[in-house]
């Protein structure tokens, strides 16, 4: 992998040695991807990438990554390799678009995967941009997620990080974790969903820095989910800001931090309504 320098000499039947030929070879483990590559030559090297997200999924190693150039890849993606990074251009130009997918645009089946750098865009027509279940250690980072029929990222039995991406204008939650969900959701804007977050079933995820807002609900908590909630910025959400659901109050206990003063933290809440908050944690 990297730089290699190699040195060639040849020996004849007498024993006569030739002079030495030093040779640098490069050798790059990664795939490459170009939606522009209509040459018929595809071997996902950066001189000749292919051409679809999903070429690039079967070609590359474990534990190394696809490197995507800004363009639309239309395709529903299944990424079942251990420890890849599937990296995109930049999040503002390279779109994996789901016009034509039905279900999950992204479904991840490996623990140790990244996915960073892209526009996931549902096109209203995918139910979730990227779903997951009891795989963990995964990390979805500077990407923007929309347009979704439910859930911009939904994840299950899995501990994960969620951080820096803009997760706007799905039909119900931003992100939704549920049945013993947890990990850390970070720095994320999460902007004019039905729920920005939604914890359920015995989720316990950290809910930190985000800025939510302009959704019905800011933060959704029901059944005996108990996530962490602090340093939020949660305002103008037309329901509430936090929600918990008293299906089953007795269960219910997110902590949202403040002290022993009972106050909301250090969460920034403006602007909203907060339900249930008599049933939160809180500590010094």
């Amino acid at each position: 992998e990297g730089t290699n320098n190699m040195s060639i000499t040849s020996r004849d039947a007498a024993g006569n040695e030739s002079s030495a030929i030093n040779a640098i070879i490069e050798y790059d483990p990664n795939i490459y991807v170009d939606a522009a590559n209509t040459t018929g030559i595809e071997d996902g090297t950066e001189t000749h990438p292919f051409n679809t997200i999903t070429e690039g999924i079967d070609a590359v190693a474990p534990g190394k990554s696809v490197m995507v150039t800004a363009a639309t890849y239309n395709e529903q993606l299944i990424i079942n390799k251990e420890g890849i990074t599937l990296q995109g251009a930049d999040k503002e130009n390279t779109f994996i678009n789901g016009a034509s997918v039905n279900g999950n645009l992204i479904i991840l089946e490996a623990d140790y995967i990244t996915i960073s750098g892209f526009t996931i865009d549902g096109d209203s027509s995918t139910s979730v941009g990227i779903y997951f279940d009891n795989y963990s250690f995964i990390n979805i980072n500077n990407n923007i997620i929309q347009n979704n029929t439910s859930y911009g990222i939904n994840y299950r039995n899995s501990n994960s990080t969620i951080e820096y991406n803009d997760i706007k204008d799905n039909d119900y939650s931003g992100i939704d974790i549920a049945a013993g969900g947890a990990g850390i959701i970070r720095d994320n804007s999460l902007i004019n969903n039905l729920y920005g977050v939604r914890s359920c079933g015995d989720s316990s995820p950290e809910i930190i820095r985000n800025n939510i807002g302009n959704n019905n609900i800011g933060i959704y908590c029901r059944e005996s989910a108990t996530p962490i909630i602090s340093y939020n910025t949660i305002s103008n959400n037309s329901g509430y800001g936090i929600f918990i659901d008293n299906i089953l109050a007795n269960l219910v206990n997110p902590d949202i931090g403040g002290g022993e003063g009972g106050s909301d933290g250090k969460n920034n809440i403006t602007r909203n309504y907060i339900h249930g908050v008599s049933n939160k944690t809180t500590h010094n």
